[in-house]
């Protein structure tokens, strides 16, 4: 089953402003359970590549997303086999040293990502975000929609309708750059297009994943609708990306 987030997995996000790092850790608070799917989002100033994830457990770590356009925001998962306790760190490896900062959440159950979008708004940017149409597969609607968020300066983040918001992650010191996340239990793909809004202008940069359940057979809590059965398939045949341009 997909749900809710079960937990922050600190309540102090990953930050760094000096421009020095190119790895950083974020020291775990709480102990997650084996097979819940661990969520991390975040951003980096500037043009760069998250090369690699992982934590102190040796568990596996995949990068779902990650779109750069002046700045670099990433969305990345881990299935903890291996449980995490208070005292063990996640981390990134970026491709050279900037400012990094992010957070994440423990979801419950596995998750497989079935499809990616992502979107930037250009030298004029914009308060209000959009990230265009996550493509589903049109038998099997049910998703679990992360979106995350970069924007330049010390922002305040505002989920868009329908979507709860995520740990807010940001960096000050060189550059102020403000990363934020949010998610969506849905079953209607025909008005799935990620939004969000900062309180002031700002260029901005977003990706967003779409997950299904990882077990044959799971479902989808639609918090407050019933479970609805879901026949999960080789993941890659649909994951499909889409890139488009938002200025404004």
């Amino acid at each position: 089953m997909v749900g809710a987030p079960v937990q922050t997995l600190s309540a102090r996000p990953a930050f760094d402003g000096t421009g020095s790092v190119s790895t950083l850790n974020l020291t775990v608070e709480v102990t997650t359970t084996a097979g819940n799917a661990l969520v991390v989002h975040g951003e980096a100033t500037g043009i760069v590549t998250v090369t690699r994830f992982a934590d102190s457990k040796g568990n596996a770590w995949t990068i779902d997303a990650q779109q750069s356009d002046r700045d670099t925001v990433f969305i990345a998962r881990s299935d903890n086999r291996t449980p995490l306790v208070p005292g063990d760190t996640v981390a990134p490896t970026l491709s050279r040293a900037t400012e990094l900062a992010f957070g994440g959440e423990e979801f419950p159950g596995g998750l497989t990502p079935r499809t990616t979008a992502s979107a930037y708004g250009g030298d004029l940017g914009g308060s209000a975000l959009s990230g265009g149409a996550l493509l589903a597969p049109p038998v099997e609607p049910d998703e679990l929609v992360i979106a995350a968020w970069v924007g330049q300066g010390a922002l305040s983040f505002r989920a868009g309708t329908g979507y709860t918001a995520l740990q807010l992650a940001q960096h000050d010191i060189n550059f102020i750059r403000t990363c934020g996340a949010e998610y969506k239990l849905t079953a209607d793909w025909s008005a799935q297009a990620p939004a969000a809004s900062w309180t002031t202008t700002a260029i901005w940069t977003g990706v967003a994943v779409a997950y299904a359940p990882s077990a044959p057979g799971a479902s989808i809590d639609t918090v407050g609708g019933e479970l609805l059965p879901l026949d999960i398939h080789d993941g890659s045949a649909f994951k499909r990306a889409v890139a488009f341009e938002q200025v404004g």
